[in-house]
């Protein structure tokens, strides 16, 4: 029987009936439409000031997204956040004289068919004006040694089978 523990779904046989929540039908169940909400949205229909379609609690990238999208479409949407800048750990902050990230390093999905490209394209931007590509790469520092992460794989693979030569049955396929 499936179980939520610690915000963990597990099928766990060892665990406490006391510390544990059993898990409602509607997350178990494989019947979702079921339990889906339905909700009649008109965007064409006119709105007061205060009145929304949709209401996105956080202005992360996903909150952002999906606000963008939907606005796209002709829904009023509101944003809410709760800090005094939007971007969720897309963002940054100053002090003195340095900027800092708030924790995203890197941005994947920007090759031709990838999801931050697609996305892009249906908003109708272009990536080339939001996003930069590491010209020298990312240092990484493992253990006191230096490793440099290039833009091309085979040359990364390399790198690291000649730093670690005892990870050889650990990698998928050699360079």
């Amino acid at each position: 029987m499936s179980e939520i523990r610690q915000g963990i779904n597990t099928t766990s046989s060892h665990s406490s009936e006391k510390n544990s929540v059993k898990a409602a039908d509607c997350f178990t169940s494989k019947d979702f439409d079921k339990y889906d909400w339905k909700i009649e949205v008109n965007p064409n229909a006119p709105k007061e000031e205060d009145e929304f379609d949709v209401i996105i609690i956080g202005s992360g990238l996903g909150g952002l997204s999906c606000g963008c999208l939907l606005s796209k479409r002709g829904y009023k949407v509101l944003v809410l956040e709760q800090h005094h800048q939007v971007g969720g750990f897309c963002s940054s902050f100053k002090r003195r004289g340095f900027i800092f990230n708030n924790g995203l390093e890197e941005v994947t999905g920007l090759w031709k068919k990838g999801p931050i490209n697609l996305l892009c394209k249906e908003l109708g931007l272009n990536t080339a004006d939001y996003f930069v590509k590491h010209s020298t790469g990312i240092r990484c520092v493992f253990r006191g040694n230096d490793i440099y992460v290039r833009d091309d794989l085979q040359e990364f693979a390399k790198l690291l089978s000649e730093r670690f030569p005892n990870e050889g049955r650990n990698r998928t396929s050699t360079p």
